[in-house]
C-alpha cells in the first residue's frame, strides 16, 4: 500500500509536465540537493528503491506541493506526509530496498560464481533474521534511514502497529527469499 501510494503520486507529479516544473521549482526555493522525483518503472523492480528513496528525501517538498497545487483535490496526498507511521513505512521500504538492491548487484558480475551466490544469500537470510529480532527488541540501528527519521523526530517511538509490520514483512521476505532461490534454512 505505501510502495503503491509513492509510485502514484510521483507519477502524478512526473505525468504532467506543468506539475514537473513546478515540483522543481518548489525544490528550488526550499534548497533542495535534489530537483526532480525519479519516474518508476514497471520492468525493473530495482527503481521501486530509488523512488521510495527520493519520495522520502523529498518529503517536505512533496508535501508543499500538494498543499500549494492541490488543495482542493479529491485524492490529495499531501496527507500521507503528515502521518507519522505512513512517513516510518516509507523510511523503511527506503531502507530494506537499498539491502536488496545491495544484495542483487552483489549477485552479478563476471567474478562470481554458485558459492560466492549462495554464501550472499546465507548471508542476506542471517541479516533478516538479526533485523527481525534487534526490531523486536525495539533497536533500528540496522534501518538508518528509519532510524534517522525517528531520532528527527524528537525521538519519537515506533508505533507498534508499524513495528508488527515491518516484523512481519522482514519474515516473508526470508521466506520469499529462501523459496526462490532454494536455500535450504541450515538450523
Amino acid at each position: 500500500m505505501v510502495l503503491d501510494d509513492s509510485v502514484q503520486l510521483v507519477n502524478f507529479i512526473k505525468a504532467r509536465p506543468l506539475n514537473s516544473r513546478i515540483f522543481g521549482k518548489i525544490c528550488e526555493e526550499m534548497g533542495s540537493v535534489q530537483k526532480q522525483l525519479l519516474l518508476h518503472a514497471e520492468v525493473c523492480w530495482l527503481s521501486r528503491g530509488k523512488v521510495v528513496s527520493r519520495v522520502f528525501e523529498l518529503r517536505d517538498e512533496i508535501r508543499m506541493f500538494f498543499m500549494k497545487n492541490y488543495l482542493r483535490c479529491a485524492n490529495n496526498h499531501a496527507d500521507h506526509f503528515n502521518d507519522f507511521e505512513w512517513l516510518t513505512l516509507v523510511a523503511y521500504l527506503a531502507d530494506i530496498f537499498s539491502a536488496l538492491n545491495e544484495l542483487n548487484l552483489g549477485l552479478q558480475g563476471r567474478d562470481n560464481n554458485i558459492f560466492k551466490v549462495e554464501d550472499k544469500i546465507e548471508t542476506m537470510l542471517k541479516k533478516l533474521d538479526v533485523w527481525t529480532n534487534r526490531t523486536i527488541q525495539k533497536n533500528y540501528n540496522n534501518f538508518p534511514t528509519l532510524a534517522a527519521f525517528l531520532e528527527s523526530s524528537d525521538g519519537a517511538l515506533l508505533p507498534t502497529r508499524v513495528q508488527d509490520e515491518i516484523i512481519n514483512h522482514l519474515r516473508a521476505l526470508k521466506s520469499s527469499l529462501r523459496n526462490y532461490v532454494s536455500v535450504p534454512d541450515k538450523k
